[in-house]
């Protein structure tokens, strides 16, 4: 369920064996995939994920999850706006600021004491967004590390979050009350809720009503597809 369990994974699969590289050393691994333009393939995106991923403390796969559900290489190649991780305008600019100063300084091919401040950063990699692949996995994985933190590191309503926004992984959360938390809520109060709401996302098919699908259209896909309903039995949401 939580992002915790998600490393003991990665521990028992043999990913964490051995001494674990530094920040300093997951930055300057990064840098091979920045200082020269790179070919997008599915390895470089898989090398490149692992690295940002390693030095935000989430494991790989966690990310490469979304990415890979997101459209990947595929999209970064077709030029989408959004890039290779569906990264959306409103969004970028609420996660860019927050994507540590150190990382950010490598993605741009800076070197750690440049003097630029953070507001001529973040611009720049805004300005460099739909052509470089680096940041673009790097902004999708801010935006996962957002959802991670709010959610308590409950990896489905993070999920939910990203595919459809955090009002939607609140709703879960609140049982259908509310689209923010709730005031007044207290840390345990809210650790008892996301946990009861990442149970409801990680029901079997058959525990749920699935209902027939419909077509549907958004301002952010290129094309009609499939929206299927799945209702929680017991509380109906």
């Amino acid at each position: 369920l939580t992002i915790s369990g998600a490393r003991e994974f990665e521990a028992l699969d043999g990913e964490l064996d051995g001494a674990q590289p530094s920040d300093h050393n997951l930055l300057e691994s990064l840098r091979q995939f920045v200082v020269q333009p790179i070919e997008p393939t599915v390895d470089h995106a898989l090398g490149i994920v692992k690295l940002i991923s390693a030095y935000c403390n989430i494991p790989w796969r966690v990310c490469y999850t979304i990415l890979n559900h997101e459209g990947g290489v595929r999209l970064f190649k077709r030029r989408h706006p959004d890039g290779a991780m569906q990264t959306t305008s409103g969004v970028r600019r609420k996660v860019i600021p927050r994507i540590p100063r150190a990382l950010k300084l490598v993605l741009l091919g800076l070197r750690t004491n440049d003097p630029s401040d953070d507001r001529t950063l973040d611009q720049r990699i805004m300005a460099q967004f739909r052509d470089r692949l680096p940041i673009q996995i790097a902004t999708g994985i801010q935006e996962l590390n957002d959802n991670l933190s709010t959610f308590n590191g409950y990896v489905a309503l993070a999920f939910q979050a990203y595919n459809a926004g955090t009002g939607w992984a609140h709703y879960t959360v609140t049982q259908g009350k509310a689209k923010s938390r709730p005031r007044g809520v207290d840390d345990l109060q809210w650790e008892n809720m996301c946990r009861f709401g990442a149970t409801l996302l990680h029901q079997s098919p058959h525990q749920v009503r699935i209902e027939q699908g419909r077509w549907q259209c958004d301002k952010n896909i290129p094309a009609w597809f499939s929206h299927v309903p799945v209702y929680d039995r017991q509380s109906g949401l």
